[in-house]
């Protein structure tokens, strides 16, 4: 709750009490009390509307932030998970950044790869979306090795001295 609106419910209880003291001594009317408590009502739902409004502004503004930032995000990508078969990702209505990592079907445990958009692929490999989706695959993906050597300092310093 916005501190103003805490402020108000403060006061409005402590010049409450002074009423309610003043009343128990004859110096008030029971009138003035009620429309004490109807100003203070009226005025704290005037801060609560105001309070709303305020943050609906505030969210729109974060959300359109937010979304200029995301599109300012290169190569974000989403991992949707283990495919087993090109099954597996032409069903869906994938989208441009999606990933799946290949996993061979349990089903048959001879199984060392799977064919997706005419690409051998084995346990490991990641098959990202390039593009939102489209009628050929192919286009749409890009599919990198798991089994590609990592090369060390040493085997550069090899490849460069040469």
């Amino acid at each position: 709750m916005n501190d103003s609106i805490q402020d108000v419910i403060r006061k409005c209880n402590q010049n409450f009490r002074i009423l309610l003291n003043d009343a128990h001594s004859d110096q008030v009317d029971l009138i003035d009390i009620s429309a004490y408590i109807d100003d203070q009502v009226e005025s704290i739902n005037q801060l609560i509307q105001d309070e709303a409004e305020a943050r609906t502004e505030a969210d729109a503004d974060v959300i359109d932030e937010v979304s200029v930032m995301l599109s300012h995000v290169a190569g974000a990508l989403v991992y949707k998970g283990t495919v087993t078969a090109e099954s597996g990702i032409t069903g869906e209505n994938y989208k441009k950044g999606w990933y799946w990592v290949v996993n061979m079907p349990l089903t048959d445990p001879a199984t060392t790869s799977i064919t997706i958009a005419g690409i051998d692929c084995e346990a490991g490999d990641m098959v990202i979306a390039k593009q939102d989706k489209t009628a050929t695959l192919a286009n749409d993906i890009d599919i990198i090795q798991s089994n590609i050597a990592v090369i060390g300092n040493s085997e550069i310093d090899t490849i460069t001295a040469s």
